[in-house]
């Protein structure tokens, strides 16, 4: 099994919290799929986006 690590673009941290929901939104099976946006907790950075499809999350870079 492959795992994968956030890190922040701007400190290296690795330890995130959600700051808010910008969107959501279904899909064809009623699935609610909501974007996300992560937060560096050691420097407040905002870092990326994660978006939601059912089960699934893909995370994309902010900048």
């Amino acid at each position: 099994m492959t795992r994968n690590v956030l890190t922040c673009a701007k400190c290296g941290g690795n330890d995130f919290e959600v700051s808010y929901g910008t969107d959501c939104s279904r899909d064809e099976k009623g699935n609610e799929n909501w974007e996300l946006a992560l937060v560096c907790n050691h420097c407040g950075y905002l870092t990326t986006v994660a978006r939601t499809r059912g089960y699934k999350a893909e995370i994309e870079p902010v900048n």
